[in-house]
């Protein structure tokens, strides 16, 4: 079940950057400071490295048996 669920928000992950990024601005903040200030940028196409690791982190918890 727990595979299934990490599954499904990738596909959902995959889903919103793919309808949003033409509308998404040249710049996009990347990093927040602890006042919550945008002190980091990047293009929109980071946001696809973030769902590369999002698949990688869930595949590695769920790999591991406690």
């Amino acid at each position: 079940m727990q595979r299934l669920i990490a599954l499904g928000l990738a596909f959902y992950s995959f889903f919103l950057i793919k309808t949003n990024m033409p509308r998404l601005p040249e710049r996009i903040p990347t990093h927040f400071n602890a006042a919550g200030e945008a002190n980091g940028w990047g293009s929109p196409d980071s946001l696809w490295v973030l769902l590369v690791l999002q698949v990688l982190v869930c595949g590695l918890f769920l790999g591991c048996r406690f």
